[in-house]
């Protein structure tokens, strides 16, 4: 428990200066939330796939990755909750600094939908 506050501090890090910044959630044990901005580098999914095979078991990976001036343009995610009822992929085609692309999972019977995964948009 202890390393996962470090890397959630060291991610925090990451970006607490962008306008449009990606966000990692863990609350608890009880919620697992991320969103993927249009800046997201390689590095950093790589330490996110980690963090969530590390923390839960996911598997998480990302494929069709096409970027301009270092910005996503387009890519596709898949998350594998490894317990058997979720997992699931989604694309972004038209990634702006309007949208995030991710999926939450989340472990209360408090909530009607506990796994979503798809676009957001501001």
């Amino acid at each position: 428990m202890k390393y996962l506050v470090i890397l959630l501090l060291v991610f925090s890090g990451y970006y607490a200066n962008a306008q449009a910044q990606s966000r990692f959630v863990i609350d608890d044990d009880a919620t697992i939330k991320v969103m993927l901005t249009n800046n997201v580098t390689d590095a950093e999914l790589k330490e996110l796939r980690a963090l969530l095979h590390d923390k839960r078991g996911f598997l998480f990976t990302w494929s069709n990755v096409v970027r301009e001036k270092a910005k996503v343009k387009s890519m596709t995610i898949s998350i594998d909750c490894n317990d058997g009822r979720f997992r699931s992929s989604t694309t972004v085609d038209d990634f702006t600094d309007n949208k995030s692309v991710g999926f939450y999972r989340h472990y209360s019977d408090s909530l009607p939908h506990p796994f979503w995964i798809g676009i957001e948009e501001k």
